[in-house]
C-alpha cells in the first residue's frame, strides 16, 4: 500500500502544506491522510526529512490539544495509522496543560450534547489493540484525577470547572459501560 518515492516525494509536501490548513483530504476521513506514507516510520526518511516529519507531527498534535479544527481521536488516530508509536503520541497528550485537554475533550465529547449525554467517542479506523489502548488512556485512573481536580478546584474560572464536571462525566460513564476498573 505504499506510495512510490516519485509520487510520495511531489504529493507529501502539498498533503503537508493541506492538513496545517485545516483541511480535510479524504472523504473517508481525516485518519487516513498520511496512512501511505509511512511518514511516522524514521527508517524511511533521511534525517533531514524525518526532522521535518517530526516537528510537523508534535506541532500538528499541539495545535489540535489546543484548539484546532480536528477531534483529538482523528489527529491521534491519523499519524498511528501512518506508523508513529501510539506510546510516543498518548506521551505528547498526556504532557499537554490540565487546560487545554479539558477544553480539547470538552469540544470533541460534549459540546454538542444533552447535559448527562456526554460520552467519549473513538473513531472507526482504529485497528487491532489500538482502540483500547486509547480509550483505556481516555478513561485511565490518572486522566480522571487531572479532569476531577480541575473540576474542583476553586482557583479555576467556573466555566473551566464546568467543562471539567462534564469531562468528568463522560469519563465515568465510559468507564460504567465498559466494567473499566
Amino acid at each position: 500500500h505504499s506510495v512510490p518515492y516519485p509520487t510520495w516525494r511531489y504529493l507529501l509536501p502539498r498533503i503537508l502544506d493541506a492538513l496545517a490548513a485545516g483541511a480535510w483530504l479524504d472523504a473517508a476521513g481525516l485518519e487516513v491522510s498520511l496512512s501511505r506514507f509511512e511518514t511516522g516510520n524514521p527508517d524511511r526518511w533521511t534525517l533531514k526529512q524525518w526532522a521535518v516529519l517530526d516537528r510537523f507531527q508534535r506541532l500538528y498534535l499541539e495545535r489540535c490539544i489546543n484548539g484546532g479544527a480536528h477531534r483529538l481521536d482523528d489527529v491521534i488516530c491519523m499519524f498511528r495509522l501512518s506508523g508513529w508509536s501510539l506510546e510516543c503520541l498518548l506521551a505528547q497528550v498526556a504532557a499537554s496543560s490540565d487546560h487545554c485537554l479539558i477544553m480539547r475533550y470538552w469540544k470533541d465529547w460534549c459540546e454538542n450534547t444533552v447535559a448527562g449525554r456526554e460520552s467519549i467517542c473513538l473513531t472507526n479506523f482504529w485497528q487491532g489493540h489500538d482502540r483500547k489502548t486509547v480509550f483505556d488512556f481516555y478513561c485511565s485512573n490518572s486522566m480522571l484525577h487531572r479532569v476531577t481536580d480541575l473540576a474542583l478546584a476553586d482557583t479555576v474560572p467556573k466555566r473551566i470547572s464546568r467543562m471539567a464536571s462534564s469531562v468528568a462525566h463522560a469519563i465515568e460513564q465510559a468507564r460504567i459501560a465498559n466494567s473499566y476498573v
